[in-house]
């Protein structure tokens, strides 16, 4: 498998932020800085979200061609090398907004970072849980389950796919 620049354009756009934010920082009266913020938000999570595109691209490359447990290991660390870097960055354009609102000056679209946080903390999650990590325990399938499963099946003794998802409890009215 050739080896893409993706991680290293995420990396480098992640390095830019990372000096934006102190350079902004730096501009001194809290409602240019919060301007400043507005402005540099909307951007920088927009940047941040192209990390759940980066993994897409990259298990495309491994499900068009064969992948070995060293491709698997190389791009599940890049992958979390960026994911950590955007989280970084999200963290601290937050601690800055924090800052701001501390001396009452509010930065409009600050709320947004919660949102872009949380995605980030729920794909560092899936990559830890769900990538194909070398040396991870594979699904084992006991054939004697499978079997019973389709006796049951044929016997009529399960119940209706769409019958179970009506008893699902409906989570709108759960959180309302």
């Amino acid at each position: 498998m050739t080896e893409t620049p993706l991680t290293a354009i995420h990396q480098g756009i992640v390095d830019v932020f990372r000096r934006a934010i102190p350079a902004v920082h730096a501009e001194g009266a809290p409602q240019e800085l919060s301007r400043e913020m507005a402005t540099l938000i909307p951007t920088i999570i927009r940047n941040a979200a192209g990390a759940r595109d980066l993994w897409e691209v990259l298990w495309k490359e491994f499900e068009e061609g064969p992948a070995d447990e060293s491709d698997y290991l190389r791009r599940g660390n890049e992958l979390a090398g960026v994911l950590n870097s955007w989280h970084g960055v999200l963290q601290d354009l937050r601690s800055t907004c924090d800052d701001l609102a501390l001396r009452e000056v509010p930065v409009p679209n600050a709320p947004a970072l919660r949102a872009a946080l949380q995605e980030n903390e729920q794909l560092r999650a899936l990559l830890k849980n769900n990538w194909p990590w070398p040396g991870r325990q594979e699904l084992i399938i006991d054939p004697n389950m499978v079997e019973a499963s389709r006796a049951a099946i044929e016997r009529g003794e399960c119940d209706d796919l769409e019958d179970l998802i009506r008893g699902l409890p409906d989570e709108s009215r759960a959180t309302s």
